[in-house]
C-alpha cells in the first residue's frame, strides 16, 4: 500500500469507528471517463440522493463498470469476494469502434461526497473541496495512466 492509501484506509477506520455519532456523509455524484463503455471525451456523470441509489439500464449501458469504477475508487472487493480488488487493464479503456489505443491513456474516476458534519474536515481534509451551502463537498479522484511500458497510478484530490 502507498501512503494516500494508507490515509484512506485510516479515514475510513476512523469514519467506521465514529458509527452513529456522524451525520451522513453521502455521495453526491461519480463522474467516469475513458472507462469501458463510458467515453474519455464526455463520460458519464451519476448524481445520487441520500438514501438509496439504484441503477436500472439496457445490456451494455454501463451498470456493471458503474459498479467496478466505484469499486476500484474505493478499494473494494468484487460482488463475490470483498479480498479480489478490482484490477484494471488496457482492455478496461474505452474504445470506439475497435480503435487502437495512444501511447498514453487515462481512466479518470471521480467520486463527490457531501456531508454537513464539520467535524468530518479533519478527517477528510486532504479531500476537502468547498462548501455549498450547508454542505461540506469533498471530491476523490483517481486517475490509471497506462503507457506503452507500465501503469502508473496516481490519486489527486
Amino acid at each position: 500500500m502507498d501512503d494516500n492509501e494508507d490515509k484512506q484506509a485510516d479515514v475510513a477506520e476512523e469514519i467506521i469507528e465514529a458509527g452513529s455519532t456522524l451525520s451522513p456523509l453521502y455521495m453526491s455524484s461519480l463522474t467516469i471517463k475513458n472507462f469501458r463503455v463510458f467515453d474519455k471525451e464526455n463520460g458519464q456523470t451519476f448524481n445520487f440522493n441520500k438514501g438509496l441509489n439504484v441503477f436500472i439500464g439496457p445490456n451494455n449501458a454501463g451498470k456493471s463498470a458503474a459498479i467496478d469504477a466505484l469499486r476500484f475508487i474505493l478499494s473494494l472487493g468484487s460482488y463475490q469476494k470483498r479480498d479480489d480488488y478490482i484490477k484494471l487493464d488496457e482492455q478496461d479503456i474505452y474504445r470506439k469502434n475497435g480503435e487502437e489505443l495512444a501511447n498514453v491513456e487515462t481512466i479518470e474516476i471521480l467520486a463527490t461526497f457531501r456531508t454537513e458534519d464539520e467535524d468530518l474536515l479533519g478527517s477528510l481534509g486532504e479531500m476537502y473541496d468547498h462548501k455549498d451551502g450547508k454542505e461540506y463537498v469533498f471530491n476523490l479522484k483517481h486517475e490509471i495512466v497506462f503507457s506503452m511500458d507500465s501503469i502508473l497510478n496516481r490519486h489527486t484530490y
